[in-house]
């Protein structure tokens, strides 16, 4: 089996410059959500989850390829929610935006609903971003995350992330560690 893989950031990502150009402040959890927007990769239940979970002191970014009404679905219902003021949603972003946001997360989030091998959890595990996933393709093998069917599963494993800084630290190292053994771009070709 030839698995995708992920490549090593650009040099001019600098640690703290997306929540510094988003005013996410220094301590605040930043969440991550990348993704293009569409109802397969179900952003709307990350955004439940955020609301259920209630987690405080955090920032939920998520990024797509573009805006489309799905987009504009999930920002009304930001905005309706108790937290619109602490959802960050953008479009478009460039390659180094993308991995600025990578390099600021503290936690990735991912509700697909259908998915092989997301690029975007290969990413999150070079970065040594902690994972929440739901349970699609070969996810649950990848080390570095935790798995979530469901919303009430998922502001769950959020808290508990959230809440626990070893247990980050933990998974995000196991999945940089694989990231670079297994799943770096020069390897796998």
């Amino acid at each position: 089996i030839i698995p995708n893989g992920t490549s090593e950031p650009s040099a001019s990502v600098l640690k703290g410059e997306f929540k510094r150009q988003h005013g996410i402040g220094p301590r605040m959890l930043m969440l991550l959500c990348v993704s293009n927007y569409d109802r397969m990769k179900n952003q709307r239940m990350v955004l439940r989850a955020f609301e259920k979970s209630n987690t405080q002191d955090a920032m939920l970014v998520f990024l797509g390829s573009s805006w489309t009404a799905y987009a504009t679905e999930l920002r009304a219902a930001a905005d309706k929610g108790p937290y619109g003021r602490r959802v960050l949603i953008l479009a478009s972003p460039e390659q180094a935006v993308v991995e600025s946001a990578y390099q600021d997360a503290d936690i990735f989030l991912f509700a697909s609903r259908s998915e092989v091998q997301p690029l975007v959890i290969l990413d999150s595990m070079r970065f040594g971003v902690p994972f929440i996933s739901t349970d699609v393709g070969c996810v649950p093998e990848l080390p570095g995350g935790v798995i979530a069917p469901s919303v009430h599963e998922f502001a769950g494993k959020l808290i508990l992330l959230a809440e626990n800084d070893e247990m980050r630290t933990t998974l995000g190292d196991a999945g940089r560690k694989s990231a670079l053994s297994v799943y770096d771009w020069d390897k796998v070709v």
